[in-house]
C-alpha cells in the first residue's frame, strides 16, 4: 500500500472521529444545560412534578414557613410504612421549597433514636415546644402557630388485625401531596370554611367517627381546613348563616325521605344569598329538590346508567355503573383536571340533563346507556349508547349548585380514586374556594416542556458548538500528525 493511500485511509478515519467527537461534545453540553436548568421528575407517575397551581400556592404564602420532621425509625412493619409516607412527603416539601426558599424552607429531618441531642435542641427551640408525642409527624411553623400532620392524614393504611393476623400491611391510598397542600393552606388561613352535611335516615351521625359510613369524607374535609357539622334537614328547615357549603347526601341505610317544601324554600334562599349547595342524588325515588334543580337548568332522567365493565381474561359484564371519563375543561370546578382521562365510578347512577346556564362537569364514555326499568343491566338493540352526564353545576343567584349522579362515592369503602378527587374539587368550588384542593389538579405530563429561552439556547449551542468542535478536533489531529511525521 502506497504512502498516499495510507494517508487517505487515516484521513477518512480522522474525519469520522472528528464527527463523532463533535456530536458527543454537542450532546454533553446540551445535556448539561438541560440538567442544570430543568428540575426533572423521574418518579413513578410523576409524583414530584410541580404544577402551576403548586407554584401559586407557595408564592402566595404570606411569610416563611419552617418544617420539622422527627422520625423514630422503628423496625415494625407499621412504622416502616408510616415512615415511607413521611419521607415521601418530605421529598415533596423539598421540591416545593425550590419554588421560593424565602416562603417555604427545606424540611429539617431528625432521626430521634440516632441523634437525640439534635432532637433535644430542635424540640426546645420551637414555639410551641415539641413534645415526645410529636415524633413521626410533620410540623409546620408560621409565626407562633403550628400545625402537625400525622401519617394517617397523608395516607390510608391497612394493617393485620386480631381477626386477620395473616393480613398484609399495605398503603391503600397515598394522598401525601394533598395532605401537605391542605396543611399549608390551613396554616395561613384563619377563616376556616364551615360545611354542613345532611344525611339520609338510618345513617350514624358524623360525630361518631368510627361508626359513621362517611368518616373518610369528614377526615378529608377537616384536613383541608373545614369545620364539618351534621344538619338534619328532615327535622329542621333552618340553614345556619355561617355555612359555606351545604352537602345533601340523598341516601342512607334507611333510604332518603324527600325534603319538604319549607326546606326547599330555605335552600333556595340560601343559594340566592351566595351559599354553596352540593346534592348527591339517590339511586331511586326523588330527593324533593327536583324543581329547584330544574330551575337551575339541571334535570334527572328516569332510569339508571349502565355500562359494560371489563373483567379478567378479556370478558365484559353489563352493570349499573357510570364511569366518569371526560371532564369539562372550561368550568372552574374541573378546569384543573384539564383533558385528563378520569376513572370516577358512580354506582348506581342517575343520568342528568342540562339546559340554560347549567354546565355538565363529568361525562361517561361512549358506551353508556340508560336502563329505564332498573331490573337488569342489558342493552336492547333499540337503545343507542353514548356519553351520559353524571355531574353538573350551575350558578343560582349569587350561589353555586353542584349535582352528582349518585351518593355512594362518599361512603368510606368507595371514597378513593378519581371519584374522590373529582368530588373534592366540586365541593371546593361550591364552597367558594378559588383554588380547589387536591393533588393532581393538573394532569402530570411525561413531556418535557421548555421555555422559548431554553429552546433558543439549545439551537444556538448546536449552531456554534458543532463547528467549534470540528475546528478544535482538526487542530488536535493536525498536531498529532505533525508529531508523528
Amino acid at each position: 500500500m502506497s504512502v498516499i493511500a495510507e494517508r487517505k485511509k487515516k484521513a477518512r478515519l480522522h474525519v469520522i472521529a472528528q464527527v463523532i467527537l463533535s456530536i458527543w461534545c454537542v450532546f454533553v453540553i446540551n445535556a448539561w444545560i438541560f440538567h442544570t436548568s430543568i428540575r426533572s421528575d423521574w418518579t413513578e407517575d410523576g409524583v414530584l412534578t410541580i404544577t402551576e397551581s403548586d407554584r401559586q400556592l407557595v408564592e402566595g404564602l404570606p411569610g416563611k414557613i419552617e418544617v420539622v420532621l422527627p422520625l423514630n425509625m422503628s423496625p415494625g412493619i407499621e412504622n416502616q410504612l408510616k415512615t415511607r409516607i413521611l419521607v415521601k412527603a418530605a421529598r415533596w416539601l423539598e421540591e416545593l421549597s425550590h419554588v421560593d426558599p424565602n416562603k417555604l424552607s427545606r424540611p429539617v429531618m431528625i432521626e430521634v433514636n440516632r441523634d437525640g441531642e439534635k432532637w433535644e435542641r430542635e424540640r426546645i427551640r420551637r414555639v410551641p415546644v415539641l413534645e415526645e408525642s410529636d415524633v413521626d409527624k410533620i410540623h409546620f411553623f408560621f409565626d407562633d402557630r403550628r400545625i402537625s400532620v400525622a401519617p394517617e392524614e397523608l395516607a390510608s393504611f391497612r394493617f393485620p388485625t386480631v381477626l386477620e393476623p395473616e393480613g398484609n400491611a399495605e398503603i391503600l391510598l397515598d394522598k401525601s401531596r394533598e395532605g401537605i397542600e391542605a396543611a399549608l393552606r390551613r396554616l395561613v388561613t384563619e377563616d376556616w370554611s364551615k360545611i354542613y352535611i345532611s344525611q339520609g335516615s338510618g345513617e350514624p351521625l358524623l360525630e361518631e367517627n368510627r361508626q359513621s359510613s362517611m368518616a373518610a369524607l369528614r377526615d378529608d374535609l377537616e384536613a383541608r381546613g373545614a369545620i364539618v357539622e351534621p344538619l338534619r334537614l328532615a327535622q329542621t328547615d333552618v340553614i345556619p348563616e355561617d355555612a359555606d357549603l351545604l352537602l345533601i347526601v340523598a341516601g342512607g341505610v334507611g333510604g332518603f325521605e324527600p325534603l319538604g317544601a319549607a326546606v326547599v324554600r330555605s335552600i333556595d334562599r340560601y343559594l340566592e344569598s351566595g351559599g354553596g349547595v352540593a346534592i348527591l342524588l339517590p339511586a331511586t325515588g326523588i330527593s324533593g329538590l327536583e324543581d329547584l334543580m330544574a330551575r337551575a337548568g339541571i334535570s334527572v332522567s328516569p332510569g339508571l346508567i349502565a355500562e359494560e365493565i371489563p373483567l379478567e381474561q378479556g370478558f365484559v359484564r353489563p352493570a349499573f355503573v357510570a364511569v366518569g371519563r371526560d371532564v369539562n375543561p372550561d368550568h372552574p370546578a374541573t378546569a384543573s383536571f384539564g383533558l385528563q382521562i378520569m376513572d370516577a365510578r358512580f354506582s348506581p347512577a342517575r343520568a342528568l340533563q342540562v339546559s340554560g346556564d347549567a354546565e355538565a362537569l363529568l361525562y361517561t364514555g361512549p358506551g353508556a346507556w340508560i336502563e329505564r326499568d332498573g331490573q337488569m343491566a342489558r342493552r336492547d338493540p333499540a337503545e343507542s349508547p353514548g356519553p351520559r352526564i353524571v355531574a353538573a353545576a350551575s350558578d343560582v343567584g349569587s350561589g353555586r349548585l353542584v349535582v352528582a349522579a349518585s351518593w355512594t362515592p362518599v361512603l368510606t369503602e368507595f371514597w378513593r380514586g378519581d371519584s374522590r378527587r373529582f368530588l373534592l374539587s366540586c365541593f371546593g368550588w361550591a364552597a367558594g374556594d378559588s383554588l380547589p384542593l387536591g393533588a393532581g389538579r393538573e394532569p402530570v405530563s411525561r413531556k418535557v416542556e421548555l421555555s422559548p429561552q431554553f429552546r433558543n439556547s439549545f439551537f444556538w449551542t448546536a449552531i456554534f458548538v458543532l463547528p467549534s468542535c470540528a475546528f478544535i478536533g482538526g487542530l488536535l489531529v493536525a498536531a498529532v500528525r505533525r508529531r508523528k511525521a
